[in-house]
């Protein structure tokens, strides 16, 4: 490769001296290892290399329009002394890149602890592509801040706190879990511990016996036959939904009039008791050959996971709820 005289006002005419895209640098005579790296579209980007632990390396030092030349040979020379000293210079950017981006990391948090160990894994997944990967997918892991996350907090609590919140807790979680398994180093500061959550209250809300009325026949008139039957379940058992259309037609003892719930939201099983209202109303929901669930989903053997509009219009339409409750849990 040619070596040049390098100069501030030669820089921009040096053409590009290859074909196939290969590497064209022009090396400077008065400091080894560094020069201005000339791409086929005209780019000029000025590089050092150098070698350790017999090892070629060539650092990217800055863009040519951008970067003096005076300012790239210091910084050559920085990079060159910290490899006197057995330092690799771009060890640091080699640590971020191995960490992957923010998208990365949290499709790991997915695969490998939410759809394992959390029933509501497909809350988080959501809580992240809506919120978190639009702004910080494609960045680096190791680069987000707290002061990154406390500015998407704010941002996003300006509207929904609620959600702001529970966005908060799943990063903390994801990338405390990066270091456990390796993809953050453990000096990386955790960017979501440090923000202050929107503070929150206990929300309640009861049907009043004047609501009734209105809310039996929204029920009523919905079109959908399970979610029907998964509504008015749900107001005669006060099991969460979740609880309710993870329930298979086996955990039922139809003598004893109890419902079996594997696995509750804190984890522990729970036998629920049903009354004689809540059994006329399971006697009646028709059951699906192959489909071991109550309330049958709308892929084959699968529960109902894909009603979640159905179940709050029904909710909303003729009764006025105070925003942000969540009746149905």
């Amino acid at each position: 490769m040619p070596t040049k005289i390098l100069r501030q006002d030669t820089i921009k005419p040096l053409p590009y001296l290859g074909t196939n895209n290969e590497q064209c640098i022009y090396w400077d005579q008065q400091l080894s290892g560094f020069g201005v790296r000339v791409y086929p579209t005209g780019r000029r980007t000025f590089v050092c290399s150098y070698r350790i632990q017999g090892r070629k390396r060539i650092a990217t030092l800055g863009r040519a329009d951008i970067l003096k030349l005076d300012t790239a040979r210091k910084k050559a020379v920085a990079y060159l002394g910290q490899l006197a000293e057995g330092l690799d210079p771009q060890a640091p950017n080699d640590t971020l890149r191995a960490a992957g981006t923010v998208k990365s990391l949290s499709e790991a948090y997915i695969g490998r602890h939410a759809k394992l160990k959390k029933g509501t894994w497909a809350d988080d997944e959501a809580y992240l592509a809506r919120h978190l990967l639009p702004q910080f997918g494609s960045r680096l892991a190791l680069a987000i801040t707290t002061d990154d996350m406390a500015a998407l907090h704010s941002e996003i609590g300006s509207k929904h706190p609620y959600a702001a919140n529970r966005l908060l807790e799943i990063v903390r979680k994801m990338y405390n879990l990066g270091r456990k398994w390796g993809l953050v180093p453990h000096d990386k500061a955790n960017p979501a511990s440090g923000v202050e959550r929107f503070p929150e209250t206990k929300r309640r809300r009861f049907v009043t016996p004047d609501e009734l009325p209105q809310l039996s026949k929204a029920i009523d008139q919905e079109a959908d036959e399970y979610v029907r039957h998964a509504v008015w379940l749900l107001l005669l058992t006060g099991l969460r939904r979740g609880e309710l259309l993870k329930a298979k037609w086996s955990d039922i003892d139809w003598k004893q009039r109890t419902l079996l719930i594997p696995k509750t939201k804190n984890g522990e099983a729970l036998l629920a008791p049903l009354s004689h209202v809540a059994i006329s109303r399971l006697k009646s929901v028709p059951q699906l050959q192959g489909n071991p669930y109550i309330i049958c989903g709308k892929k084959l053997g699968a529960y109902s996971s894909d009603r979640e509009r159905a179940f709050h219009r029904i909710v909303n339409s003729h009764v006025m709820w105070p925003a942000g409750v969540d009746v149905l849990r």
